[in-house]
């Protein structure tokens, strides 16, 4: 039954991983034949880990313990309030928020850090619509999300960001809260997405692995950053590129069992200012860029083992295999 639990729980994070895809591929035949067939690939990839994620999920098993599931559901539920009072009431940075509170987590409360921190992202949706019973109900099935999980994707960067989204995907179902919709990126500033996600994601994942800060604090720290640097600027509310700081500072969070150097987060930075090149639709909801950059990890998963299978040496691009 504790097996199971795990399984239902990769199954929820598949279905908001593949309900991203539908909207990307549907952005993506709105722009060109390239992207879309660019896409498709990346969905055959995605696939490809996905199965393989199955087959590991019987290894998984789950353990409540009363007195660490109370703490849990506390450790997603204050973050969550704080956020969205300070962002919607106060107006404040939600970008600056989420990592000061993040931040706070991993010095004060570093068991209850990943927690804290999932309660972070899921403060930033729009919850207006739906009010506090909505916020509640995102938060409930974040903490049972968190809870099932807890030995899938260990060591991917994104995970606490798909968690979060996948609650508030579902209570936007639930409460038929409408999707936000950006009209995307154009022109000069495409090419300043992939610079922004490349350096982010290399920062993160230097500081989370090499310098030894953990993947929480490093995320933090480039993300609070990279949003003080550009708050002073009214074209970085315009083209959101705090934001790009912020998602692609989850790729770094992956550790170095996953990425063995620094080609890795580089090359899944790349595929992730991509995705958030195309997408248009599911803004609004907390945790989009933290499943976008796990999608972008697990693609190039796939690549990387398919050139260790091509080559009779270890792979030097820098992925481990999964345990």
């Amino acid at each position: 039954m504790k097996k199971g639990l795990s399984l239902v729980a990769l199954l929820v994070l598949s279905f908001t991983m593949g309900t991203m895809f539908v909207y990307l591929i549907v952005d993506g035949y709105g722009r060109s034949y390239f992207s879309l067939s660019l896409l498709l690939v990346f969905v055959v990839l995605w696939l490809i880990n996905m199965a393989t994620k199955f087959k590991e999920v019987d290894k998984s098993e789950v353990d409540f313990k009363v007195k660490e599931s109370i703490f849990s559901f506390l450790a997603i539920l204050i973050p969550t309030l704080i956020v969205y009072l300070a962002t919607t009431y106060l107006e404040l940075d939600n970008i600056i928020i989420v990592g000061f509170v993040s931040f706070l987590g991993v010095i004060f409360f570093k068991d209850l850090a990943a927690a804290i921190t999932i309660g972070a992202f899921l403060g930033m949706s729009l919850f207006q619509e739906a009010g506090y019973y909505g916020l509640i109900v995102a938060v409930l099935i974040a903490f049972l999300l968190e809870s099932l999980s807890k030995e899938l994707f260990k060591g991917y960067g994104g995970k606490l960001g798909t968690i979060s989204f996948t609650a508030g995907l579902l209570t936007f179902y639930l409460f038929k809260i409408p999707f936000h919709y950006s009209a995307g990126y154009q022109g000069l500033t495409i090419l300043y997405v992939f610079i922004i996600s490349i350096v982010a994601s290399l920062t993160t994942y230097l500081l989370n692995n090499k310098f030894n800060l953990g993947p929480i604090m490093a995320y933090s720290v480039v993300s609070m950053f990279g949003a003080l640097i550009f708050l002073p600027f009214g074209f970085a509310s315009e083209f959101a590129f705090s934001s790009i700081i912020f998602g692609a500072s989850f790729i770094g969070m992956t550790s170095q069992e996953r990425f063995k150097n620094i080609l890795s987060p580089l090359l899944a930075a790349i595929i992730f200012a991509f995705l958030i090149v195309i997408s248009q639709h599911l803004h609004g909801i907390g945790g989009r860029s933290g499943t976008t950059a796990l999608i972008s990890v697990l693609i190039i998963e796939v690549i990387i083992y398919f050139f260790e299978w091509l080559k009779p040496e270890k792979s030097k691009l820098g992925l481990s295999n999964n345990k």
